[in-house]
C-alpha cells in the first residue's frame, strides 16, 4: 500500500509516540515490581497500591498498544499484511479482557470492598484462587498478547534493527504462552509469564520506537 508522506508521518507518530509511552510505562513498571522483589515485598495478593499500579498500567498499555500494532500494519508490506492484520485482532481481543478485569477491579470490587459488600466478591479479586478476573487477565496477556506478538514477529526481519524486534517478539510469546500453559496447569511456573510483560516487552517497545523514528526521519528529510 502506497502512503503520502502526510499519512506516513501521521502513522509514524502514532506507532513512536505509542510505543515511546509504553517503553517509559513499562520501565516504571518493571523498576516498580523488581523493587518490591529485592526488599521481600512482594507478597501475593499484592497491595492494595501496587493493584492499583497495575491496573493504571494496564488500562494505560492497552489502548497504547493496539495503536502501536495498527500503525505497524499501515506500514507493512503488502505480502505480509495479512499477519499484521491478525495481530491487531488478537491485540484487540487481549485489550478487551485486561480492560474488562481492570475496570471490575477498579469500579466494581473498589466500590464493593468500601461498602462492606463482600458477598459473592471473591471470583471478582484479580489474584484470589479460583479467580474468574485473573484467568481474564492471564488469557489476555498470556494468550492473545503473545499471538498477536508471535504474528507481528513474521513482519519484521529486513535488517539488524528488525531482527532484534522479531527476537523479542518471539521472546515474549514464547514466554507468555509457557506461562499460560503453567497456569492452566496450576504450575508455579505461570510466574515466568510475568518475565514476558514485565521485562520483555518495554524492549520489543523501545526498539520499535526506534523503528518508527527512523520512518520519522526519512519522512522530515
Amino acid at each position: 500500500m502506497n502512503l503520502n508522506s502526510s499519512k506516513r508521518k501521521i502513522i509514524s507518530s502514532l506507532g513512536f509516540y505509542g510505543s515511546l509511552i509504553q517503553t517509559i510505562v513499562g520501565v516504571v513498571y518493571f523498576i516498580v515490581i523488581s523493587t518490591l522483589f529485592i526488599t521481600g515485598n512482594n507478597t501475593m495478593p499484592p497491595s492494595e497500591n501496587i493493584q492499583l499500579f497495575g491496573a493504571i498500567v494496564t488500562i494505560i498499555m492497552a489502548p497504547l498498544l493496539l495503536i502501536m500494532i495498527t500503525a505497524i500494519h499501515y506500514v507493512t508490506s503488502q505480502d505480509k499484511k495479512i499477519l499484521s492484520h491478525l495481530a491487531i485482532i488478537f491485540c484487540t481481543i487481549f485489550a478487551a479482557l485486561v480492560s474488562i478485569n481492570r475496570f471490575v477491579q477498579l469500579i466494581v470490587v473498589r466500590v464493593s470492598v468500601l461498602a462492606g459488600d463482600l458477598e459473592g466478591l471473591k471470583r471478582f479479586y484479580p489474584y484470589e484462587t479460583g479467580s474468574a478476573m485473573l484467568a481474564l487477565e492471564y488469557t489476555g496477556w498470556g494468550i492473545f498478547l503473545s499471538l498477536a506478538l508471535l504474528s507481528l514477529a513474521f513482519v519484521f526481519s529486513s535488517d539488524r534493527l528488525q531482527r532484534s524486534i522479531q527476537i523479542f517478539l518471539f521472546l515474549y510469546a514464547i514466554l507468555g504462552i509457557a506461562g499460560s500453559i503453567a497456569f492452566i496447569a496450576n504450575s508455579p511456573l505461570w510466574m515466568i509469564g510475568m518475565a514476558a510483560w514485565g521485562f520483555i516487552l518495554p524492549i520489543a517497545t523501545g526498539l520499535l520506537s526506534v523503528f518508527f523514528f527512523k520512518i520519522r526521519q526519512t519522512i522530515i528529510k
